[in-house]
């Protein structure tokens, strides 16, 4: 059996009882890209569908926190959601305030120029098998924080800011720690690129081969 992650392999062992042995773990893939460096601008960037495992509604509850009672910082950043659908869709238009914007889907080439000029990206997600914007975004030099559970932090890698504490307060203030900083975000964005380019999908195939190969003796 192929995994993504270690993290889905241990929950491939636990929950269906496929010894490790039989089990081999291929990261998913992004392509890397050729885009040069943009000036990142005053918002945070989040993809996906409003579903209760994203918890996207309790993202947008820590934002609004944020942007109400963070302290004098450069520019407050504005909350950017790139998905639509979902069974908390309808909430989610209803809870909508100052500073956040939800654009509904967007394009793959347009995600990508977000990732590119976004501050922060922003995964607080419950659960991922592995979390592939996470990927996308880093390859693009755009920082990211990402639950820490799963998969993520694995694919995050030593560059994702992780977030331990899922209440409402405890992310509104992370998200107030780190986005005062701004420098300290836009070099941890240069250095993400190197963790991203671990993630192609040249290495993909190759070891989706191998595991093949084995598999066939």
């Amino acid at each position: 059996m192929i995994a993504t992650t270690k993290a889905g392999a241990r929950d491939v062992e636990q929950i269906y009882k496929v010894p490790a042995a039989r089990t081999r773990v291929v990261p998913l893939g992004t392509l890397p890209d050729h885009e040069g460096e943009r000036l990142r601008e005053p918002f945070i960037v989040v993809v996906g569908e409003f579903e209760p495992r994203k918890r996207v509604l309790q993202l947008m509850q820590a934002h609004a926190k944020y942007f109400a009672e963070a302290p004098a910082v450069p520019q407050l950043c504005r909350l950017v959601i790139a998905g639509a659908g979902g069974s908390q869709y309808d909430e989610a238009q209803r809870l909508q305030g100052p500073g956040c914007d939800l654009l509904g889907f967007v394009p793959d080439e347009d995600l990508a120029e977000l990732y590119r000029r976004a501050t922060l990206f922003v995964s607080l997600s419950a659960y991922e098998g592995f979390g592939l914007p996470i990927a996308e975004a880093m390859a693009r030099g755009c920082p990211v924080m990402v639950a820490d559970n799963s998969s993520q932090a694995e694919v995050g890698g030593e560059m994702a800011i992780l977030v331990r504490d899922d209440s409402v307060e405890g992310m509104a203030a992370q998200l107030t720690d780190v986005l005062a900083d701004r420098e300290a975000l836009i070099e941890r964005g240069r250095q993400s690129r190197a963790r991203a380019a671990e993630l192609s999908w040249a290495a993909t195939a190759r070891g989706t081969t191998d595991a093949w190969r084995e598999a066939l003796g």
